[in-house]
């Protein structure tokens, strides 16, 4: 039962109806947590699947817990058995170890997931695992090669008519291209809105607003970007995934009150990022935002 409803909410996370399922998730926090420790004594292949369906709850509540689930199942011999569903618990367990900093684990993840994925014909696990390794490489100052598996990840979404896929390969290609950034982006927001992840949407525009300051000075734009932001409903302080915690509009927001002398509401509105990125054990979030805060 819980093994169907995760694949219902999995995809519901990034669809239209979005708080909704985190909602839903949310108050099955406890059964979803009876199932897992159920499927560890009888079944590893739906803990595989059970565990790695939940990646954007994970991302959004507990980075650690989702990690000590995802790494339990995968480390059972039988977990060889089942190849695809250890694919997706890998590429899972990859995504959370980013957020954690350890970029060479999570690249070995994503080397192996895409391998399993490959083998077992997954268009989409493949252009997953390919925008996850390429990140790992990204964080590691091997951008070249990034961009390569980000390129690939972008022609089989294309090729297979994923929007939001082919949205997140965008989305990551932008980074680091300051002269092609906002466009990359503005494209792949268009896709989002289109794909109905308003969630990711959302959280595009704050990193958007963010950028747009720091690269054209337009503070007017950015806070329409903001305002826009909250109309399509942003799951505030529950959303991560865009990468770390820069989805979040507590970052641009307090880039426009320094820009404006205010560097008291500056303080305030980092010192609660951090007090969320320590929560959620998100370790990049955390050491980004206190250099901020040293900044300010």
């Amino acid at each position: 039962y819980f093994l169907e409803l995760s694949r219902q909410i999995e995809p519901g996370l990034q669809g239209p109806q979005q708080m909704e399922w985190f909602n839903q998730a949310n108050d099955e926090r406890d059964n979803m947590r009876a199932a897992l420790e159920y499927a560890s004594r009888t079944d590893t292949e739906a803990g595989l699947y059970l565990s790695s369906l939940q990646h954007s709850f994970w991302e959004s509540v507990n980075l650690r817990e989702g990690s000590h689930w995802l790494a339990r199942f995968i480390q059972k011999p039988e977990a060889n058995d089942f190849p695809h569903a250890k694919a997706k618990a890998l590429y899972t367990l990859g995504v959370l170890h980013i957020w954690t900093q350890d970029f060479a684990q999570a690249m070995s993840f994503a080397q192996e997931c895409l391998a399993l994925f490959q083998a077992c014909r997954d268009q989409q696990g493949e252009a997953d695992a390919l925008i996850l390794l390429g990140y790992s490489l990204q964080l590691q100052d091997r951008r070249t090669k990034a961009d390569e598996l980000y390129e690939r990840s972008l022609a089989i979404a294309r090729s297979i008519g994923d929007l939001r896929k082919e949205a997140v390969a965008l989305f990551r290609l932008g980074y680091d291209h300051p002269e092609r950034q906002l466009a990359y982006w503005e494209e792949a927001l268009a896709l989002f809105r289109k794909a109905g992840d308003r969630n990711f949407a959302a959280g595009l525009l704050c990193l958007i607003a963010r950028f747009r300051i720091l690269l054209t000075g337009d503070i007017d734009r950015a806070e329409k970007d903001l305002d826009e932001a909250v109309r399509l409903g942003l799951l505030v302080n529950k959303s991560i995934g865009i990468g770390g915690l820069w989805g979040e509009p507590g970052f641009a927001k307090s880039i426009i009150a320094m820009l404006r002398g205010d560097y008291e509401q500056a303080y305030a509105l980092l010192q609660d990022m951090v007090t969320l990125a320590n929560e959620l054990g998100n370790r990049m979030g955390y050491l980004w935002t206190r250099a901020h805060l040293g900044y300010v």
